[in-house]
């Protein structure tokens, strides 16, 4: 939300708590009875408030927009360029798939995935939790081929790198306790 829609926002809220409080104030009869009578009749034919209640209207309604916006924005990769279009997947889809290739692997306790795309393809970063008595350079490097080649199969995306890091060692014999 960038500052302008929130100082926007902000004076929105600001009006309006003002006319709850002077309704609130009214209606336990502090103002006098006429009091929202006479500002009735006040703005009657007066077309500069008329103008500036347009302005409020129209600028709340920019506000509120957001809240009304069932259009989810997703990062997306492309995939292909076809005669009738762009064909493009979704970053959430593709995290997806790579978790499910990555926990398949044998030593694979837990990983959490990044994943970025650029105009050149795609950037994989996993943190991997693997067990004590695998062999790491070999389990790292059969998750690099088979997680690039996976996705590369399966979607037609290019996959740039795909970085691993060992985060942590889990040692079998302990119970975890939680």
């Amino acid at each position: 939300m960038n500052i302008v829609y929130r100082f926007i926002l902000f004076i929105i809220i600001l009006l309006f708590m003002l006319v709850s409080l002077v309704f609130s104030f009214y209606s336990f009869g502090f103002p006098q009875f006429t009091f929202i009578s006479e500002l009735i009749s006040n703005l009657y034919q007066n077309w500069q408030m008329g103008i500036l209640f347009i302005i409020s209207f129209a600028i709340s309604g920019w506000v509120i927009y957001p809240a009304f916006n069932f259009n989810e924005r997703f990062e997306t990769t492309r995939i292909k360029n076809t005669e009738l279009g762009y064909i493009d997947i979704s970053i959430e889809a593709l995290d997806d798939l790579v978790k499910k290739v990555v926990n398949q692997q044998e030593g694979i306790n837990d990983v959490l995935t990044k994943l970025t795309a650029d105009e050149n393809g795609l950037n994989i970063f996993l943190n991997c939790k693997v067990k004590s008595e695998i062999v790491i350079p070999e389990l790292a490097d059969n998750i690099q081929k088979l997680t690039k080649s996976y996705l590369e199969d399966i979607t037609g995306v290019n996959v740039n790198e795909v970085r691993v890091l060992i985060k942590n060692i889990s040692d079998n014999n302990k119970v975890k306790v939680e």
